[in-house]
């Protein structure tokens, strides 16, 4: 796979083919391999076929100059354009054909049960020495969206047309969450005010997601269940894709950044030769099970074994990749904040474990720790608790103090300083600003938990609905913080882990 460190791609192909004869270059000659499609007024698949074809571009557009041109403002357009901007009256028609078909798609994904996750990501801001110097808001225009859907029809319909065949395929599979994985983020969800069933379903999950979008509590619920899901991979098992709500999956559309898709295009060429180019497809069961024999008597259709080799190591390199790019991120980042040692920020408590509270800064999403023996002297009675007992809750997950009832939970909002940085490490070292400035909403239930047990919650019209309290603590927030937060699947060229 292609590796993207930052200002830095390490392209898996040599650069001559991924940015050159393999790269879609404005009005040049590409040759490619197409999934066809035609759909129904409700975005249904009525009708697929492949070629092996020849395609020019008519347009490079930036997401945001396309999404400026679907809005209908081609000047505010021309503005983030990288390229002449002329936009003949094809152009634009097909872009709003594009949009209306992709909202179409995501529609009837989303009712089948599309999990769709709202989390922050930001673009980093470099000089000319290559150093972070600002961090600001991933773009999060619709037509990031809009090519993601066509992307994952296209990659669904490769799985289809293998399976039909019985012909094994190295696909992209996300299995659904494994048993009890599930009864933290009942717990985490219960304290902050909402009830999940004991083993919810996609469709009750993405419920769940749909009520806390845009709330305070959004970036907290939907990092907890994104934690509970299980990781995509690669395997030639008929799995599915639970995220996608999909029963075939095959990733079909990046063939010069990732080997599993190269795969799939040797796969899929041996059956366009086999059918002249798609013409001349199968039109009986026996004559499926015919083409799809001989397909599997053919080294580009490897077996079982050998893709599961194939889809091992494939998921070794991205994780590989993942954990450099992520890991170069954290010390650039840190790099920046040395200097700011002594400085406050805005946080989220994105963890919580025995020896402290790990925390992300909002603006920069880096990661630092604040030591349970650093963390503030919690309040009784109007006195300060001398010994605190701070207890890790297995049930909630929080940091409970026994005295007191102060805790620390997941989706906390803290104000904390930064103390220390170590470079060499990927360490940065947090305390807490003001003990009084984070949401203390859960504290007096965490603290009734741990005397009584249990703790009541509501649910309202069989959706997932607040608890009074709740409201109050939400409406809180609200003053205090405003959020935004994205999540796509394949972004930039690049990709996210779905």
């Amino acid at each position: 796979n292609s590796c993207y460190l930052p200002r830095l791609v390490i392209p898996m192909l040599p650069e001559v083919l991924s940015n050159g004869s393999c790269s879609l270059q404005e009005g040049v000659p590409r040759y490619v391999k197409s999934a066809y499609m035609d759909y129904d007024d409700q975005g249904r698949v009525k009708g697929t076929h492949f070629r092996a074809g020849l395609i020019q571009s008519a347009k490079r557009l930036t997401y945001i100059e396309a999404q400026y041109l679907i809005d209908g403002d081609p000047e505010k357009a021309k503005e983030h354009a990288k390229t002449e901007p002329r936009y003949t009256d094809k152009l634009l028609e097909t872009l709003k054909m594009m949009d209306r078909l992709s909202r179409t798609i995501r529609e009837r994904r989303k009712k089948a049960g599309m999990i769709h996750l709202e989390l922050p990501d930001v673009e980093l801001v470099y000089d000319e020495d290559g150093r972070v110097i600002d961090a600001v808001p991933e773009d999060t225009s619709y037509t990031h969206t809009l090519i993601e859907m066509f992307m994952v029809e296209a990659n669904e319909a490769l799985a289809r047309l293998f399976e039909e065949l019985g012909v094994p395929l190295l696909r992209r599979i996300h299995p659904e969450p494994v048993p009890g994985s599930m009864d933290q983020l009942r717990e985490f969800v219960k304290v902050a005010g909402y009830r999940i069933p004991k083993s919810p379903t996609r469709e009750e999950l993405q419920a769940l997601l749909d009520a806390t979008a845009g709330s305070p509590a959004a970036p907290a619920i939907h990092f907890a269940v994104l934690r509970t899901l299980t990781r995509a991979e690669y395997s030639p098992q008929l799995v599915g894709h639970f995220a996608l709500a999909s029963s075939a999956y095959a990733h079909f559309t990046s063939p010069i950044r990732r080997y599993a898709d190269l795969t799939v295009h040797r796969a899929l060429s041996k059956f366009l030769e086999l059918t002249d180019n798609g013409t001349r497809p199968p039109k009986s069961d026996r004559e499926w099970k015919m083409l799809g024999k001989e397909l599997n008597d053919t080294p580009d259709c490897p077996d079982e074994s050998v893709l599961t080799a194939i889809g091992n190591n494939c998921n070794q390199t991205e994780d590989n990749a993942e954990s450099a790019e992520r890991e170069l991120r954290q010390f650039l980042v840190l790099q920046l904040l040395e200097n700011f040692i002594g400085q406050s920020f805005p946080a989220l408590v994105t963890g919580v474990a025995p020896v402290g509270v790990f925390v992300r800064l909002d603006k920069y999403l880096a990661e630092g720790m604040c030591k349970i023996e650093e963390l503030p002297a919690p309040q009784k009675d109007g006195k300060t608790v001398t010994n605190p007992r701070w207890v890790h809750e297995k049930q909630s997950g929080a940091l409970v103090e026994l005295n007191s009832g102060r805790s620390y939970s997941m989706g906390d909002r803290l104000n904390v300083t930064i103390v220390e940085i170590d470079l060499s490490r990927r360490q940065m070292e947090l305390v807490v600003t003001d003990a009084a400035s984070r949401d203390t909403g859960r504290e007096k239930q965490l603290a009734k938990r741990l005397t009584l047990g249990g703790g009541a919650e509501t649910e309202l019209g069989g959706g997932f609905e607040r608890r009074s309290g709740a409201d109050a603590r939400a409406a809180r927030s609200r003053s205090r913080d405003a959020r935004k937060d994205d999540h796509r699947g394949d972004r930039k060229g690049k990709g996210k882990r779905q």
